[in-house]
């Protein structure tokens, strides 16, 4: 009997080791990865995605997605890790088998569109954006990057409704009411440009492209010195707008300021805008004034996206 006790006891102690181990994750019989080691691999990949190591991400999302090819989470959240090392196609080709398994997520519609729209695929790209808008049709960021990609396509008229939606769900969308501005400003609605351009510096605390975008308007209206005006509050926060330089330039000579204006141009020369300078300084160094009149019409529109970058959780 006291045998007996003795074993039962020790084939207690047997069972509770073999729990304990079983616990901690680790693997029996050779066989590499568990349902423990799975939602390990899980945890790994998103650590190595919240420390910007979207390479040794990517390759653990890969691992993800030859256990489990039939979820959305391997394809989403590789995509994402693809997009940051700037992969586009395998980031764009991640988001559609995403869409194939789900093809209501959100996120995935937006950033598959966005990738469409920086190949030139603008269709595809709407497709998308806008059967997230129909999901999330309060959603002011998938309104602002639909009407971007109109804006891209040259259909003005088109992203005004869009960049108006946006705005109507955000008021201070700053980027919105610029974006706009320039579709106004495209339409010939310069009015309306100037007065969403005024918006967008209010809101910002003063920006240099808001700036130049509102001197083209105004210069569009024959108000020169305020064109003058804002396109030195643009050079103000950042002297390196060489279109800015090149445009006071011309407006200051044809103001009759030619010292002022060719000491401008001489500055966007200095940064690569030469041919107007050299040709008036041939004829008299800056005194003949007959062909300035070619305007760069640098407008700034804000080109990034609103992108969604959080890996997706189950």
């Amino acid at each position: 009997m006291p045998n007996s006790k003795i074993d039962r006891i020790f084939h207690l102690i047997s069972l509770a080791a073999v729990l304990l181990l079983a616990l901690n994750g680790c693997a029996f019989f050779g066989n590499p990865i568990s349902d423990n080691s799975n939602a390990s691999l899980k945890q790994q990949a998103l650590r190595l995605y919240n420390k910007q190591q979207y390479e040794r991400a990517a390759k653990a999302w890969g691992s993800y997605i030859q256990e489990h090819p039939d979820k959305i989470t391997g394809y989403y959240n590789r995509g994402l890790c693809y997009s940051k090392l700037g992969r586009s196609i395998q980031a764009q080709k991640d988001y559609k088998q995403a869409l194939e398994i789900q093809s209501d997520y959100i996120p995935a519609l937006i950033n598959n569109g966005i990738l469409l729209a920086g190949m030139g695929k603008y269709q595809e790209s709407l497709q998308n954006l806008k059967h997230a808008l129909e999901l999330e049709p309060r959603d002011p960021s998938i309104a602002f990057n639909t009407a971007y990609v109109l804006q891209q396509k040259g259909e003005y008229k088109q992203s005004l409704k869009y960049y108006e939606r946006a705005i109507s769900e955000k008021k201070d969308f700053t980027r919105a009411f610029n974006n706009r501005g320039i579709a106004c400003l495209k339409l010939g609605k310069y009015e309306s440009a100037i007065g969403d351009f005024t918006r967008a510096i209010h809101l910002s605390g003063g920006k240099n492209n808001y700036y130049f975008n509102r001197a083209r308007a105004r210069e569009e209206l024959g108000r020169i010195d305020k064109a003058i005006s804002d396109y030195t509050r643009a050079i103000e926060y950042e002297t390196g707008l060489v279109a800015a330089y090149y445009n006071r330039g011309l407006l200051r000579i044809e103001q009759g300021a030619t010292r002022q204006g060719c000491s401008d141009l001489a500055e966007a020369c200095s940064q690569g805008i030469c041919s107007k300078y050299r040709s008036l300084q041939r004829q008299g160094v800056c005194s003949k004034q007959d062909e300035a009149s070619q305007k760069s019409n640098q407008l700034s529109p804000e080109t990034s996206f609103d992108q969604y970058s959080s890996p997706k959780l189950e």
